[in-house]
């Protein structure tokens, strides 16, 4: 019988511009790159979902591991990712708990 998951995603971003490397990006590298990144995100979050249901990993644990990870200098992108990944999941679980999954 197939796992099914249930993971939604409300991505937020902020209004602030991004830099596109002047000579390097230009909008369809950006999109191209921004779609990947999308995907892997989005996968992490099924497997995360899916291994979670098995009871093979704490979602609760690895969403509060996602919150308190260490900020890396010149990386806070990367941390609010985490910051919004740890939510989505937490999401899910309460999703799937409201239809009693």
């Amino acid at each position: 019988m197939p796992c099914v998951v249930l993971v939604r995603t409300a991505w937020q971003c902020d209004s602030s511009p991004i830099n596109r490397m002047e000579d390097g990006m230009d909008t369809a590298d950006f999109d191209e790159l921004a779609g990947r990144l999308e995907g892997v995100s989005r996968a992490v979050l099924h497997i995360a979902a899916a291994l979670e249901i098995k009871g093979i990993i704490d979602g609760p644990q690895l969403s509060q591991a996602w919150r308190s990870a260490l900020p890396l200098p010149g990386f806070d992108v990367a941390g609010r990712t985490l910051q919004e990944l740890a939510l989505a999941l937490d999401d899910a679980r309460s999703q799937r708990q409201a239809l009693g999954a």
